[in-house]
């Protein structure tokens, strides 16, 4: 429905995809290669309408994530496993 390639923001890379997905973010499932290092990629995917995140975990912050998710009723997956390489 929506993707965000190569983006180093990854609030900016939330954002791409949830302008592609539009409508369809509600109820969504979304995923990222990355960890999170802060909250505000989950909160913009929460603020789109998404009901579940994937993403591999590794932030020192993962603990502020996934409260945010947690508060908001929002799924959150770790993967334990990134899915790019540099």
């Amino acid at each position: 429905m929506g993707i965000g390639i190569g983006q180093p923001n990854r609030v900016d890379c939330v954002r791409i995809v949830a302008g592609r997905a539009g409508e369809k973010a509600m109820g969504a499932v979304t995923e990222s290669d990355a960890f999170f290092p802060f909250i505000y990629s989950v909160e913009t995917a929460i603020k789109a309408g998404v009901t579940a995140i994937i993403h591999p975990s590794g932030s020192i912050r993962d603990g502020e994530s996934i409260a945010a998710a947690n508060a908001a009723g929002v799924a959150m997956v770790t993967t334990g496993m990134c899915h790019f390489r540099h």
